[in-house]
């Protein structure tokens, strides 16, 4: 959150002190952050299952041969 600047927001333009980066790489005010408000095209579902197989990773067992 960058609070030094006046920026505008991406979405309705106003210049506001208070930005909020969203994880579409564009800068919103606190009224148009929600996803549904500027249509948001960053798919959160694909990270999160991304992120999910990252941090669990498949486990193979080996075979075990019949004697």
């Amino acid at each position: 959150m960058s609070t030094l600047s006046k920026q505008k927001c991406s979405n309705c333009g106003k210049k506001t002190i208070y930005i909020v980066d969203c994880k579409c790489n564009n800068i919103y005010c606190f009224n148009c952050i929600s996803v549904f408000k500027h249509n948001c095209m960053f798919d959160f579902k694909e990270n999160k299952k991304e992120n999910i197989n990252k941090l669990n990773p498949r486990i193979i067992a080996v075979k075990v041969d019949n004697i």
